[in-house]
């Protein structure tokens, strides 16, 4: 509604004298129409320091979904969850994109349901609340991927998944050089047939089988500024498969995957303790 919109930028005008406000017909669906609202905003104050979606984030229905290098922070979901609804057979496919703060009714992040196949790649969850199901998410209708993620730090008020629960058992689903520990409101973190996780660090692993999955506190660091980074040290450090990765590929905060032909678990990459020399004469 252009009539609406530009009257609603003319009072905000009206009230900060010192201020500027500007009106952007937008229509959300449309990849175009979003990146010309972005550029109008540059192009009037210089830059985009903060965008704030007050629908969830966005709900996939019939079609597929695609996010690089996203942020989705301190979304509310009116609905069932905090960012992202798969309905109808439609997909999301998440690379290298962070959910940090969300609040959903049911859960925290995404509520796939009726959909084909969901894919996180290189994605930090952290900081969610599901209310009275999962911290995350509750894949119980369709497929899940999760690799090279970590997961931690969130929570359900009266939910029984802190972290994630994956029932689909088909050949699209399955966890991989992932973390997911740290989440609280209920004891269990991640809960999924064990088949289908492999190279991963979670509370209820199996060791010593083929699947190369550990259960040892992977040691991530709680600060605030640095959430779901492993510390030095970490039992996930070279601990995943380098399977499908190469040499241009990055984690989450941009550093090579691959070291040595090896990859740790997680989004984040660990960064090794500078070494120390002494010489003695």
């Amino acid at each position: 509604n252009e009539v609406t919109g530009e009257a609603t930028a003319a009072a905000f005008n009206a009230i900060a004298k010192n201020s500027k406000a500007i009106f952007v017909k937008t229509n959300v669906s449309e990849l175009e129409s979003i990146q010309n609202l972005i550029r109008e905003t540059v192009v009037n104050f210089g830059a985009l320091d903060a965008f704030v979606s007050n629908a969830g984030v966005a709900r996939a229905v019939g079609y597929t979904m695609k996010f690089e290098d996203c942020v989705f922070a301190k979304n509310v979901g009116a609905g069932l969850c905090g960012v992202l609804e798969g309905n109808s057979r439609g997909c999301f496919t998440c690379v290298r994109c962070r959910f940090t703060d969300n609040v959903g009714n049911s859960h925290g992040v995404i509520n796939p349901v009726s959909s084909v196949v969901q894919t996180f790649r290189n994605c930090l969850m952290c900081g969610n609340t599901g209310k009275t199901v999962a911290g995350v998410a509750n894949a119980n209708d369709g497929s899940f991927v999760l690799e090279s993620c970590t997961v931690t730090g969130n929570r359900t008020e009266t939910g029984s998944i802190a972290g994630i629960r994956i029932t689909d058992t088909s050949g699209q689903t399955w966890v991989k050089n992932s973390i997911v520990w740290g989440n609280t409101g209920a004891e269990t973190q991640l809960s999924v047939d064990e088949n289908k996780v492999s190279y991963s660090c979670y509370p209820e692993a199996v060791e010593g089988n083929a699947k190369g999955n550990i259960s040892e506190n992977p040691r991530l660091v709680t600060t605030r500024q640095h959430r779901g980074y492993p510390a030095p040290g970490s039992p996930c450090a070279d601990a995943g498969t380098a399977s499908g990765w190469t040499a241009d590929d990055v984690d989450l905060a941009g550093r090579p995957r691959l070291r040595d032909g090896k990859i740790d678990m997680g989004c984040y990459q660990i960064v090794p303790l500078p070494g120390l020399m002494l010489m003695l004469k």
